[in-house]
């Protein structure tokens, strides 16, 4: 068994709108309070996800570790990053960040492809189906099952294993990185690494991540906007140096 993973960001599905109205939240649940540009607003209230539904995702199956991919694959997506399209590129490696911590051997099983043009994708479908096949038919993997990233005009910009260096290390980039780069995300500006695998983050005081490096280096904080930001965080912020607080303790253990 193989999978070639294809996003398509264009389409929907009218059971979306119907699972929307199925599961939509309370009226007011997620409005931004009135006044919360104003340090002397009132900052809306925090909510707090169930630790008890994280630990069933994860023990139902739902959450990929990372741990077992078992199989081949090929990540081919249209390049998004300009549009700031919540199906960011990014993603792709996250899941590679996920399998390289659990271990190398199942991170050699995902290659990454990158399309500049929506257009494209019929054609680079095809391609990573034919790769595919020739895989799964025995013999060395193909030359083409392998990290690349393709122009607007459909030429192959670069392939290779260090295609995409510098976003997962601290090289150069490299030959796809530099005309692919990826962007980051809030919670990675605010320090979770790019896997985006904590789903309940333990907690620090706001004068404790003001003082050890959480922010970058040089950031001055006046006395208003420190207060401000305790208002707003008045049960501190997370410290992502700290495992997933919805992570069952059997699967933490065992990593």
């Amino acid at each position: 068994m193989a999978i070639v993973t294809v996003l398509n960001p264009r389409y929907k599905d009218d059971r979306y709108d119907l699972a929307a109205t199925y599961y939509r939240h309370p009226t007011g649940a997620f409005e931004r309070s009135a006044t919360c540009r104003d340090p002397q607003g009132v900052p809306a209230p925090r909510r707090s996800g169930s630790v008890e539904a994280m630990r069933k995702a994860y023990s139902s199956g739902q959450v990929f570790t990372g741990w077992r991919l078992g199989i081949p694959m090929i990540d081919l997506r249209p390049y998004l990053e300009p549009e700031l399209n919540m199906h960011n590129a990014r993603q792709a490696f996250s899941v590679r960040a996920r399998l390289l911590d659990a271990g190398r051997a199942e991170a050699a099983r995902q290659v990454i492809w990158f399309t500049r043009s929506e257009a494209d994708m019929q054609r680079r479908v095809l391609e990573a189906l034919s790769v595919m096949d020739r895989l799964l038919s025995g013999g060395p993997a193909p030359a083409e099952f392998t990290d690349r990233c393709v122009d607007a005009g459909g030429a192959v910009n670069a392939a290779g294993p260090s295609a995409g260096d510098g976003i997962l290390d601290a090289g150069p980039p490299g030959a796809c990185t530099r005309p692919f780069p990826l962007f980051s995300s809030p919670r990675m500006v605010a320090g979770e690494s790019i896997k985006g695998d904590v789903f309940k983050c333990a907690l620090k005081p706001v004068t404790q991540a003001l003082r050890d490096g959480s922010y970058p280096a040089g950031e001055a904080w006046t006395a208003p906007q420190q207060a401000w930001l305790r208002r707003i965080f008045p049960h501190g912020v997370c410290d992502y140096s700290q495992p997933d607080q919805g992570r069952p303790p059997a699967l933490e253990r065992n990593r």
